[in-house]
């Protein structure tokens, strides 16, 4: 009997080392497929969804324009600075100095894919810590990949929509909020500055010209199409703006705060 258990022994060993081994092959084997996957999964993220959709259409020697925003933030809460002009400066030197930083490994891969033709009109845009260009799908897929890189969104222009008309009796509005009795507590926004990030104000407005603050840093044109003074090509900023802080020019109040 022990001639046979030492015979059977030997056979069953091989075959429980071979099914160990083919076991850790394919251990190993998934082990790298699961990772490559999850690596292209994480890439995808950083690309939002409507890009996505938009890259998936297009054709590898076509090219889109993307907005591509970096992790690193500058820490500017605790600048002290003598003045504002001094903390503004100090500000100012902070986010390009961090931008500096953050984009320099990027920047240089960006330098080797204009050279081939895959990428244009790049601008580094150091107050947002990001990038604007215009790249092939494979470049943007490349980019996504970086560990740099939070996430790549279409840079588009975004329509506002269509202004709505004011109504008969914009008072009711007011009322909605409580307005009038804040006004009789003396409330009416004196001494505060409001402002609105839209499709502009139109400064001629009677209920809102009066409330202009003026000077260079109370308006600021994104397309340098209108430099010195508010323009709105739209309304709809026009009517937000008028929301805010309008006046009675028409006979009926119509700003939360129209002494702001």
């Amino acid at each position: 009997m022990g001639g046979n258990l030492n015979g059977n022994y030997r056979p069953f060993k091989s075959i429980a080392q071979r099914i160990f081994f083919s076991v850790l092959i394919i251990i190993l084997f998934s082990a790298g497929t699961v990772k490559g996957y999850a690596s292209d999964t994480f890439a995808q993220v950083k690309i939002s969804l409507y890009l996505q959709q938009k890259l998936s259409s297009m054709q590898p020697d076509e090219m889109v324009t993307v907005l591509v925003r970096l992790r690193g933030k500058a820490d500017v809460v605790g600048i002290q600075a003598a003045n504002r002009e001094q903390r503004l400066s100090s500000v100012v030197a902070s986010l390009k100095g961090k931008a500096d930083i953050d984009q320099k490994r990027v920047r240089q891969l960006l330098k080797v894919w204009q050279a081939k033709g895959l990428v244009s009109d790049v601008k580094y845009l150091w107050i947002i810590n990001g990038i604007q260009l215009t790249a092939s799908p494979e470049v943007i897929e490349d980019l996504a990949a970086q560990p740099e890189v939070q996430v790549i969104q279409p840079d588009e222009v975004i329509s506002a929509p269509p202004a709505i008309e004011t109504a008969s009796t914009p008072e009711k509005n007011l009322l909605q909020v409580n307005a009038p009795a804040l006004w009789d507590l003396g409330y009416r926004g004196q001494g505060i500055v409001v402002a609105n990030m839209d499709t502009g104000v139109f400064l001629e407005h009677p209920d809102l010209q009066a409330s202009w603050r003026g000077g260079t840093n109370s308006w600021f044109d994104p397309y340098g199409e209108h430099p010195d003074s508010p323009v709105d090509n739209n309304g709809h900023g026009t009517s937000t703006m008028g929301v805010m802080v309008g006046k009675d020019a028409g006979g009926t109040a119509v700003g939360v705060a129209p002494d702001a």
